[in-house]
């Protein structure tokens, strides 16, 4: 509604400069995609420093390490949205910007199928309660997948597990089809995005086997040309539920991955390391996950205390930016060190891969603790 004052107003007044100026937080849309590959990557990070290549944790230890890392603040978050939603009625709402996908609300199906996470499988409870819990349940199942695309690679090589994702993707597009054709409940395009990050981990770290030497710039162009293809595609598909830029975004986030590795391996100190590296960024990933998850219920409180104000188009873009917006980073702050923090892992590990791209010798190391390797290799708490 505030957009459509803006257009109003024209682009050349405050309320349509501040517009122009946010503009760049549309590229949100991608998280999901830029966190399925870096998902996938870093999970692969062990498997490539095993000699073997193989996953050194049964199946149920696998599974019940990630379900310590992810689903007590997933509950926290369920557990939240629902109390806020029946303490606050106005919350119910739907005109209130993005929060309209959260209804209907809470109802027993929603509940139950959110407990069980298979939410996203039901067009009617895909977004129910806090729509971007969706996700959640997305990245959980495919966890079922992990150890399955981690043979295949061992078995059959590392480009396997890019051919297999894909052919799961493709699969499940036609059962989405088939049994949703007007819907899309379960984007299955997250599946070759996870397998194209933990394929990006291994090409980052090859075997001695069949290392050769990494071609770095031809990464380097790969990930700027799909990023750019990216969010150009972000641009035209503004309004869809078109794949086409998650799909772009996450291929140029793994092409990324696998130059910025391999700079950190050689020891490059990049512009882009240097930035990602800097110590806000870092203390801000380090909540982000409870960030994600408390943002929408957060900022539909918000939305609604600057419409009970009465707040006109410029003032209701300052109050989101100036407000709004850091106090949701402080509360979700507080969510993290009540619901996240307790269940990390408290141990730091470092991951050391034999880095056939500087020497054929074992000996050559590349360690994590090594000047920009904090951001890459440390992909903790796994």
């Amino acid at each position: 509604m505030y957009a459509v004052q803006v257009a109003d107003q024209g682009l050349r007044s405050t309320a349509g400069g501040l517009l122009v100026a946010t503009s760049w937080l549309a590229f949100g849309r991608s998280a999901v995609a830029v966190f399925i590959v870096l998902s996938g990557y870093c999970l692969m990070l062990p498997v490539v420093q095993s000699p073997a290549r193989e996953l050194r944790l049964t199946f149920w230890q696998f599974m019940a390490r990630r379900a310590r890392r992810i689903l007590p603040p997933y509950y926290g978050a369920l557990a939240v949205s629902i109390a806020l939603i029946l303490m606050v009625p106005s919350l119910q709402d739907a005109s209130i910007g993005e929060w309209h996908k959260s209804f209907p609300a809470i109802s027993i199906g929603s509940v139950a199928s959110h407990l069980v996470l298979l939410h996203n499988y039901v067009p009617a409870y895909q977004y129910a309660i806090d729509h971007p819990l969706w996700s959640v349940a997305t990245e959980w199942q495919i966890y079922f997948l992990f150890p399955l695309l981690v043979w295949i690679g061992r078995t059959y090589g590392d480009f396997r597990v890019v051919t297999a994702s894909v052919a799961i993707t493709a699969a499940l597009s036609m059962f989405i089809v088939s049994a949703w054709p007007d819907h899309n409940p379960w984007p299955p395009q997250f599946v070759g995005l996870f397998g194209f990050g933990m394929a990006c981990a291994a090409w980052s770290f090859p075997r001695e086997i069949d290392a050769k030497r990494l071609n770095s710039r031809r990464w380097g162009r790969s990930a700027a040309l799909l990023l750019t293809a990216g969010a150009a595609s972000n641009l035209v598909f503004a309004t869809t539920n078109e794949r086409i830029p998650d799909l772009l975004i996450g291929a140029g986030i793994g092409c990324a991955l696998v130059f910025l590795t391999d700079a950190m391996v050689r020891g490059r100190r990049l512009f882009t390391l240097r930035v990602l590296e800097l110590r806000p960024l870092i203390e801000l990933g380090r909540f982000s996950y409870s960030l994600y998850l408390l943002h929408a219920p957060m900022l539909a409180l918000f939305f609604l205390l600057a419409r009970h104000w009465g707040l006109g188009t410029v003032k209701f873009q300052l109050f989101i930016l100036g407000v709004a917006l850091p106090a949701t980073v402080g509360v979700s702050y507080l969510f993290f060190l009540v619901f996240e923090r307790p269940f990390l892992n408290p141990h730091t590990s470092t991951i050391r891969v034999a880095a056939p791209s500087l020497a054929r010798t074992p000996s050559r190391q590349a360690s994590a603790s090594n000047a920009g390797a904090g951001v890459w290799l440390r992909c903790l708490p796994r």
